[in-house]
């Protein structure tokens, strides 16, 4: 189902989008978090998901985002008490007996949205050992413990420029000082942003890039220009308004994700609305297509599993077409 979006967004007309009232219902329903607070990765039955401590930080960070009504409610207290608990068993955020710096961080990132927003739980024990990990992991330069190589999520990687957010937030909220520290050695990646050649992954990639804005918009000086990496983005967008999984040898590669569209269509609605309207209103349309009939996005066009992560960013990315959004606040 697609629908339109009531308010004219800032890229100019009415266009199809994802319905953002049925994904919101989806994003609260049990499809999503258990009765113990968990979060699921993506809901289908015959390729069941798992609990994924990330995307709880996406999800309380959505919930609680800056301007919403009210104090966060039962749910989040749910949410926000089973990553408090996963995050003491593990040191950190991860699954498989593996911490990740950059989940540990989207989960710090989180549960501080949830403090700010008026949360009763204690979850400044939680939070302080989540950023000692990721602290840690920058000081040693390693994306994951156990250390490992192969995949992006696990090296010290342009990717983790986004942990900033959680530097930043940690020190707003308990008067820390950390982020003059930690921000200088995730800045070292942004030379890194547009690897050379080999393939690169859309979606890690635009974690990057969120990571570089959010960097300039604080000040950090000496960094390559993110806004041509965002414009550069428009270039591998289908004709379809999907972005695909991989660019290689600067061709669009692999098959359409609904993750990364969302980030692009973020992306282009924060650089520039006006300019990338196309590109907006393509992207928009393409997730409406993925929209489920329970009301998530669905991974791949064509895929069975409904999927949270790229839910939370699709249902941003509406909002933001809608009324132009701030660095600060991206999931």
């Amino acid at each position: 189902m697609t629908v339109r979006i009531g308010t004219p967004p800032v890229a100019g007309g009415c266009e199809a989008a994802p319905d953002a009232d049925r994904m919101s219902e989806w994003l609260r329903s049990p499809d999503v978090v258990r009765p113990d607070g968990a979060v699921l990765s993506w809901w289908n039955p015959a390729h069941p998901g798992y609990p994924y401590p990330e995307a709880a930080g996406l999800w309380l960070s959505n919930a609680c985002a800056t301007g919403q009504p009210g104090r966060p409610d039962a749910l989040a207290d749910r949410v926000a008490a089973r990553l408090c608990r996963d995050a003491a068993e593990a040191g950190g955020a991860g699954r498989d007996g593996a911490v990740y710096l950059f989940d540990s961080a989207v989960a710090l990132a989180g549960l501080l949205a949830y403090r700010s927003g008026g949360g009763v739980l204690d979850v400044a024990p939680a939070a302080a050992a989540l950023h000692a990990f990721v602290a840690a992991g920058i000081e040693r330069r390693a994306g994951c413990l156990p250390a490992a190589r192969g995949r992006w999520s696990v090296d010290f990687s342009p990717h983790l420029l986004k942990a900033a957010k959680a530097a930043y937030a940690y020190d707003r909220a308990f008067g820390a000082r950390s982020a003059g520290t930690l921000v200088p050695a995730l800045a070292s990646l942004a030379a890194d942003v547009r690897p050379g050649s080999g393939p690169l992954y859309v979606h890690a990639h635009c974690y990057a890039i969120e990571g570089a804005l959010l960097l300039r918009s604080a000040g950090v000086r000496g960094l390559p220009d993110p806004a041509v990496e965002v414009a550069r983005l428009a270039r591998f967008q289908r004709p379809d308004g999907a972005m695909p999984a991989y660019i290689l040898d600067d061709r669009p590669a692999g098959a359409a994700r609904s993750d990364a569209t969302a980030q692009a269509v973020r992306l282009w609605c924060l650089l520039d609305p006006v300019a990338f309207a196309g590109p907006i209103r393509r992207g928009l349309a393409h997730l409406a297509a993925c929209q489920s009939p329970a009301g998530g996005l669905l991974y791949e066009p064509r895929g069975d599993d409904v999927n949270t992560w790229s839910t939370l960013f699709a249902l941003q990315a509406v909002r933001w077409a809608r009324s132009r959004g701030r660095i600060e606040d991206v999931l």
